[in-house]
């Protein structure tokens, strides 16, 4: 089976699921990646407000679903759990598709408590999910199709289209939120450790107009914070209070469109550190050496993203889909209890105008 097949199988599967029901549905795509042992599971239980003590390992693509009523409307977020960290990325082509990308919110997940490991992991995602994007935002134009322009539009409105900083960040087209877990471990370093690590994170995140938040599992006021971010990117629903801190000395939370350059100040030291390798980029490697000097990396623990086998049995289309399938179950089931109950509401007003 091709890897087109494999797209189509995932999505016709879960929308051939779905029936018709009286009420509208709103679907969005939630793809939650990062490195292994960041936290994925953990947060998108901590959004579904799901308890598990230990949460097992992802092996590949996750699936699970949450959902949200407001009167005739319901909305569904699908979130796509990608196990493996960069050594899987090739399976952003199966969530991540001409068909789908419109309805998509990127998590990156950056683990603080391995602090060295956040530059590299951050800026793999937020690249690699631009180039993802660009593929499917070109096969869609070749096609005609004017819905890039829009996504592109509406981002730049989020962002804010007389931003002083407009020109100069990237706008790919969908919204991302860069999630840095495990802060109570990280909240021990020095001062100007972490004012080193928030101003970079601030400026990462700003030059792709993503959000940016720091998260501490064992803290309520924090997971309160990421769930009303999140429910903000997702159904729409509206922060209340003004939740922006940009103090190193505190988890930060910044919006898109609500940091600027100006504010986040230029990057300290023009020195290199030995055995220091460009990112690619001149403006991202005067931010990415100082860091690196605080910061030095580690050896790379995790297999290259080149180094992974898409014929694996353990990564087989058959093993994604059964794990899709037990969740895509339960949201059937639901379905049909609402499409019952409608049916139900629907009999008794049809009884209550026979009275009359």
């Amino acid at each position: 089976m091709t890897k087109n097949d494999t797209t189509k199988d995932l999505w016709q599967i879960i929308q051939s699921q779905q029936g018709t029901t009286a009420t509208e549905q709103m679907d969005v795509n939630v793809l939650v990646v990062g490195n292994k042992g960041a936290g994925k599971t953990t947060l998108i239980n901590k959004f579904r407000r799901e308890d598990v003590p230990q949460p097992k390992p992802t092996t590949a693509l996750e699936y699970s679903h949450s959902k949200r009523e407001e009167g005739k409307m319901v909305k569904v977020a699908h979130f796509w759990e990608l196990g493996g960290g960069t050594q899987l990325s090739s399976l952003l082509d199966v969530v991540i598709t001409p068909e789908t990308v419109h309805t998509l919110l990127v998590i990156i997940v950056a683990d603080l408590s391995s602090p060295s490991s956040v530059w590299d992991s951050v800026y793999f995602w937020l690249t690699r999910i631009k180039k993802r994007v660009g593929e499917c935002f070109l096969k869609m134009q070749q096609r005609g199709s004017t819905t890039p322009g829009r996504m592109i539009a509406r981002m730049q409105k989020r962002f804010g289209e007389k931003h002083a900083d407009t020109e100069k960040v990237t706008i790919i087209g969908i919204p991302m939120l860069v999630v840095c877990t495990k802060y109570d471990v990280f909240r021990k370093e020095a001062s100007e450790f972490a004012k080193t690590m928030a101003r970079t994170l601030r400026f990462m995140a700003h030059m792709y107009a993503a959000c940016l938040i720091y998260l501490n599992n064992k803290d309520e006021r924090d997971t309160a914070k990421f769930r009303a971010l999140l429910n903000n990117l997702v159904f729409g629903a509206p922060i209340t209070g003004n939740l922006q801190q940009v103090d190193h000395s505190n988890p930060i939370f910044v919006v898109t469109g609500k940091d600027t350059l100006k504010d986040i100040g230029p990057p300290q030291g023009a020195n290199k550190p030995s055995g220091f390798q460009t990112c690619g980029s001149e403006e991202f490697d005067k931010w990415k050496a100082p860091f690196e000097t605080v910061f030095p990396p580690a050896e790379a623990k995790e297999a290259t993203a080149e180094k992974f086998n898409d014929k694996d049995p353990a990564y087989a289309e058959p093993r994604v889909d059964d794990m899709r399938s037990v969740k895509n179950g339960e949201l059937d089931q639901y379905r049909q209890q609402r499409a019952k109950r409608a049916q139900e509401a629907s009999k008794e007003r049809e009884r209550e105008r026979a009275k009359h």
